[in-house]
């Protein structure tokens, strides 16, 4: 059943980036645009291109597009989180860094005596101590990396991207989750607060299966156009939200609603702790009439251009947009791997690091209760029951 409630207040409306639509679909790069004819072939063969500044970085850093030092060391399959803080010898690689650029392990034994040889070099450069050693090798050993029935898919290299989905949690998430798991991605979920309290075991799902899960805001309001209350409201709504959802944050994060945030907005959320995470990969994938194979070739353009934070929308918070994302999002992940770049999350600075995906082996989920909508823009019918327009 199909309802309208009434909002406490009405968010302003996709104003920003509906005004670059007709930008986006008129100066499509040649190269992208022969790609889209063909959504079976990988449309761009130049993803390792890199920008200057990841040129500089990665001559900074010995393990560019690694691990953070701010997270724990931990194996999977399955998932063993000893508990320890992941250690870093000085030069931009931590311990998981060293471990894991010896992959693929040959057999499980193989990966066992790297754990070993590894915590005893940082046990002796006084990284560890004799007891973290010991916890990290027998966490080592009662994983099955390695072993025969590791399916694992290499995640070890130079260059990644991040792959971020805003809106939800929506009535597509639960596809966006399955494709997720067959192809062993990590992603960023950005979430509505209010779509987070209509279906929190949705919002719990994507954190118990290896996610990051930040804020967007409660009812997706442009944050340059609300006052300061306004803007603390939104922020604490949702982090209670997800607090209700039992969402394990490492760190609090946020994405402003259309990337909207000018200097006093940012100044705000930064007086408020979060760390805010932007985006550069903007495939106009809200809008309803936008097809896979363009979603697909918007994409390898940018990512050809040297950006790698992806920013989608597995159902948007005004439109009927997402099926044409589903279609796409698995030609997406195999071009970007075929390329040979890596998937990565984010750290509290807003840097793209390493992760891996280890399935929770649990049911994926799908939505029970209606789905929040603001009023709908850009036409397309109606979104997918059940759902709700908020006005």
């Amino acid at each position: 059943m199909t309802r309208t409630l009434k909002a406490r207040t009405r968010p302003g409306k996709r104003t920003l980036l509906a005004a670059l639509t007709a930008t986006a679909l008129t100066t499509l790069p040649a190269t992208a645009s022969a790609s889209a004819e063909n959504t079976t072939t990988t449309p761009m063969t130049t993803y390792a291109q890199t920008s200057a500044s990841q040129a500089a970085q990665v001559g900074a850093d010995a393990c560019p597009g690694g691990w953070s030092g701010e997270g724990t060391v931990w194996f999977g399959p399955p998932r063993i989180d000893t508990g320890i803080r992941n250690p870093d010898r000085g030069d931009g690689c931590t311990l998981l860094d060293v471990v894991w650029q010896e992959e693929p392990f040959a057999t499980h034994g193989a990966f066992v005596s790297t754990v070993g040889r590894v915590t005893r070099a940082f046990h002796a450069s006084d990284l560890l101590s004799a007891r973290e050693a010991g916890e990290i090798r027998a966490a080592a050993a009662r994983s099955r990396v390695g072993g025969p029935h590791d399916r694992s898919v290499q995640n070890t290299c130079a260059d990644r991207v991040a792959l971020t989905f805003d809106d939800g949690p929506s009535f597509y998430r639960g596809q966006t989750l399955a494709i997720l798991r067959d192809k062993q991605v990590t992603a960023t979920f950005f979430d509505v607060g209010m779509r987070v309290d209509a279906n929190p075991h949705l919002a719990a799902f994507e954190r118990q299966e290896g996610h990051l899960v930040l804020n967007h805001t409660y009812e997706h309001p442009n944050l340059n156009e609300v006052t300061v209350p306004r803007l603390r409201e939104e922020m604490n709504r949702t982090e209670e939200a997800l607090d209700r959802a039992g969402v394990e944050r490492p760190f609090a994060g946020m994405r402003p609603p259309f990337l909207a945030a000018n200097e006093q907005v940012r100044a705000e959320l930064t007086r408020l702790g979060f760390t805010v995470v932007s985006g550069d990969i903007d495939a106009s994938d809200w809008l309803p009439d936008r097809p896979a194979n363009q979603l697909r070739a918007d994409i390898a353009a940018g990512i050809a251009e040297g950006r790698r934070n992806i920013f989608l929308h597995d159902g948007p918070i005004d439109t009927v947009a997402g099926r044409e994302l589903m279609k796409a999002l698995p030609l997406i992940i195999h071009d970007i791997r075929a390329a040979g770049l890596c998937f990565g999350t984010f750290d509290s600075t807003g840097a793209i690091v390493a992760d891996r995906y280890v399935s929770s082996g649990e049911p994926i989920p799908t939505v029970v209760d209606a789905v929040p909508y603001l009023p709908l823009l850009f036409g397309g019918g109606l979104p997918p029951e059940p759902y709700v327009i908020v006005d």
